[in-house]
């Protein structure tokens, strides 16, 4: 499979879910100032939306959007436990990838943006103050979402959670979402997928 990324951004999220499954991703980075890809192409010839990440699958399917994709795996590995078997815990798993890509990770988007205010930064550190003590308040002590292993609901709250440093967003106030940094990045898919964005 061929994964259009850009270091560090949520196509990180797919490339750990592929290595979860067993997969090694083919890595085609993405230069978000021209548009192009590092083998030349305009991303936008790839997929319209022209952001990341973008999947090529291994029968040319072209699929976007974080949550799609992980859905897709879980169908397509069964095994990697990427989504519970459980039917009530699948839908969980579910909620929380629905929950945190549409209120956790589009809210960080002023701290990445030089053009934003003072002030939008301010609003979103508040907003991810909330939705953040909610994951806190829901995630264990110890272990994961759904029992000891790595599931992608987990997967897509340690990508956002990892944000944190660069987004000079403190995650000092929740310390279950700091263990769940420290647990996810002793995972070998993990240091394997950070590896390969340079981000090790």
């Amino acid at each position: 499979m061929k994964l259009y990324y850009m270091p560090g951004a949520c196509s990180l999220v797919i490339n750990i879910a592929l290595r979860v499954a067993g997969q090694t991703p083919e890595l085609v980075k993405y230069d978000i100032e021209s548009g192009k890809t590092e083998d030349g192409k305009m991303l936008r010839d790839i997929s319209p939306k022209a952001y990341v990440p973008v999947l090529v699958a291994d029968d040319g399917e072209v699929l976007t959007e974080v949550v799609a994709i992980l859905l897709y795996f879980a169908e397509k590995y069964p095994s990697s436990n990427l989504l519970p078997d459980d039917g009530s815990a699948r839908r969980r798993a579910i909620e929380w990838l629905l929950y945190t890509s549409t209120e956790i990770h589009k809210t960080y988007t002023p701290l990445f943006v030089p053009t934003a205010s003072e002030a939008e930064r301010e609003a979103a550190r508040a907003k991810l103050d909330r939705r953040f003590q909610l994951v806190e308040d829901a995630y264990p002590e110890k272990g994961y979402l759904f029992g000891d292993k790595l599931t992608a609901a987990d997967i897509y709250l340690f990508v956002t959670a990892f944000w944190s440093q660069p987004a000079q967003y403190s995650l000092e106030k929740f310390p279950k979402l700091s263990g769940l940094i420290g647990r996810a990045m002793g995972v070998a898919p993990v240091q394997a997928a950070l590896s390969s964005e340079g981000l090790a």
